[in-house]
């Protein structure tokens, strides 16, 4: 046994335990699947063409969500109040114009001079189409646009980044400015006992993390490391579903695991965000964990054409190693297919059910079983065999973990 320093705690670790795959929690989140509706987002397209142009926005509230409108809408229709995260999205409508407004932070005394230049670099890159905006001491997303010009594709993508920006930037602003909410987020905590269950296995992903990118390390196999460090990253992404500033900050993590750089740079940029993690102590975590109602969806709607698209080089790497037998570069490829799914898109309960299952099964098994199992999960999703596993799923014992 070796001992391993881990912040401020000892563990030890048995280094036999590196012949086996790294381990795997499903998603407390449950299903994973879009709300959103095709076919609707067609009505929503031939309303504008149609000139019916009012219509046409309320029918993308519908592609969104069919209940949006009649939970967070006023009696008309033309006022809308909508949660997404830690902020509300406020839309007015009527025949004239359009109004998308997301009440941001509230500036703190002093320190105006370094906010308003976020804000100014923000409005330049990522906002495409809204626009932060200083009203008194309120920092607010705003867009406006003619009633006729507001084409579908474009109003989704102002509710999408007005979204998306506004619920992370807001974060970081009160973080690293001391900023404070424009509002009261509206959040559903977890139990203390779910939440004793999440630091915990938080904290067993990071020793077994820890463990193997010290084994990887002394046998100078730097790849794996890349694949360990990325792979945890979306495993707490994925398992806990952090908010806030967390969440932030390991979608930074993971982005840095891509960055158009040399693998020893990403290792190494990988290793520091991961020492941060270990750092972090129980309160700091504890804060971003909890759940939130969404607007638009922060992911993309993955069809299973998509899917098996985005899979064939994963497919194509994993067949080649497992036919080399090297069952820890097989295993390593297909999980990192399935958490870049999950990380990227909302996916089926049948595809979700496949994968997450297959990902549990190799949960800490010996490197050829686990590049098995997961193997034969991808191919399946490749010849499209998902309905078939949904009728075994109704005869199996595993079935309820997923209800």
């Amino acid at each position: 046994m070796c001992p391993d320093k881990v912040g401020d705690s000892l563990h030890v670790y048995d280094i036999s335990a590196m012949n086996n795959a790294p381990t795997f929690e499903q998603s407390l989140l449950g299903s994973l699947k879009s709300n959103t509706n095709p076919p609707v987002w067609d009505r929503a397209v031939e309303l504008h063409e149609q000139g019916k142009y009012r219509d046409a926005v309320l029918a993308i509230f519908d592609f969104v969500n069919p209940h949006h409108r009649e939970r967070y809408g006023n009696a008309d229709q033309t006022e809308f109040n909508i949660p997404h995260g830690s902020t509300r999205v406020q839309v007015k409508l009527d025949d004239a114009k359009l109004s998308v407004t997301a009440p941001f932070v509230r500036m703190p005394a002093g320190a105006k001079v370094p906010i308003m230049r976020q804000v100014a670099q923000i409005n330049f890159n990522p906002l495409n189409l809204s626009n932060i905006h200083l009203e008194g001491d309120l920092l607010q997303f705003k867009f406006e646009c003619p009633i006729e010009l507001c084409e579908p594709y474009k109003v989704y993508d102002v509710f999408r980044e007005t979204c998306i920006f506004a619920d992370s930037y807001d974060d970081v602003f009160i973080e690293k400015f001391k900023a404070s909410w424009a509002a009261e987020p509206i959040v559903t905590r977890y139990s203390e006992k779910e939440i004793d269950q999440i630091w915990d296995t938080f904290q067993g992903y990071l020793k077994e993390t820890a463990a193997y990118l010290d084994y990887f390390e002394n046998k100078r196999m730097h790849n794996y490391m890349w694949d360990v460090l990325n792979l945890t990253f979306m495993k707490i992404d994925h398992y806990a579903a952090p908010q806030g500033f967390l969440k932030t900050e390991i979608d930074k993590g993971i982005a840095s695991m891509h960055a158009n750089q040399p693998p020893i740079e990403k290792v190494q940029k990988g290793k520091r965000f991961f020492k941060k993690l270990q750092e972090m102590d129980r309160a700091s975590f504890e804060k971003d964990i909890y759940k939130v109602e969404q607007f638009i969806p922060t992911k993309f709607r993955g069809s299973l054409e998509n899917i098996k698209s985005n899979f064939e080089q994963s497919y194509a790497n994993a067949k080649q190693e497992i036919d080399a037998k090297d069952h820890i570069s097989a295993t390593f490829s297909v999980a990192y297919a399935f958490m870049n799914m999950y990380y990227h898109t909302n996916i089926s309960d049948d595809i979700k059910n496949l994968t997450s299952k297959a990902l549990m099964d190799a949960s800490g098994k010996p490197w050829a079983d686990a590049a098995t199992t997961l193997f034969q999960a991808m191919e399946r999703v490749m010849r499209g065999q998902i309905e078939e596993v949904k009728k075994e799923e109704k005869k199996s014992w595993w079935k309820s973990l997923f209800s």
